[in-house]
């Protein structure tokens, strides 16, 4: 039943008449995703949501969930067109874990995504090997147990600057939050830390496209 509130998203994006729901979101992608899974392949489980909501017409996973990440891939060419100002650095591309687990919900090889590389050089930056791209931030244990999210960006902030990167690159807003924002935590237990500079995605576009306001 805790699948209850995506169900109902879902139902509203198909009254108004749409097969795609496209989320910024990674918790929200992840959640949507395996909800609509649900949907479509567990009737005995929808048979009680749909008897629940007994107000709601029933759903049967109609809909697709999507990132943007996977509309991009599918438009690098006419992206790598679009750049007016190469971006010319060394990036880590981060991606934490709930767009790619479980690998039923992932928008790419779960154990070794490329997307957000490919992006990243189609924008005319340049890409670092980064073994804990997958590695979970601390997610909303920033709230409950912030020393758990502390030790998780120190790790992953020290590996990707360790392989060279300039910046990190992330895909999530939650990740984009705790590995921007708890840098200022990290430096107060370890000393010696040296910060690195962390994107949303579509930061590196705007400044790529030149984008102006």
């Amino acid at each position: 039943m805790y699948r209850l509130a995506s169900i109902r998203n879902l139902i509203r994006a198909k009254e108004e008449g749409y097969d795609k729901l496209i989320t910024l979101c990674s918790v929200c992608y992840n959640t949507l995703k395996q909800a609509n899974m649900m949907a479509r392949n567990d009737s005995e489980a929808m048979y009680k949501i749909n008897s629940f909501m007994d107000e709601e017409p029933d759903y049967g996973g109609e809909v697709d969930v999507l990132h943007p990440l996977q509309i991009i891939k599918e438009k690098m060419w006419e992206i790598k067109d679009m750049v007016k100002k190469p971006l010319n650095k060394k990036y880590a591309a981060y991606y934490g874990c709930l767009l790619l687990r479980p690998r039923e919900v992932s928008i790419d090889d779960y154990e070794n995504p490329k997307i957000m590389e490919e992006l990243i050089e189609a924008l005319g930056g340049e890409t670092v090997n980064f073994p804990l791209k997958n590695e979970c931030c601390g997610s909303y244990n920033v709230v409950a147990n912030r020393e758990a999210v502390i030790e998780a960006n120190y790790r992953i902030v020290t590996n990707a600057r360790k392989n060279g990167a300039e910046a990190i690159v992330t895909s999530c807003p939650l990740c984009y939050f705790n590995l921007k924002d708890m840098q200022r935590e990290v430096k107060k237990i370890y000393p010696g830390f040296v910060e690195l500079p962390v994107h949303y995605f579509t930061e590196l576009m705007v400044e790529a496209f030149e984008v102006r306001p």
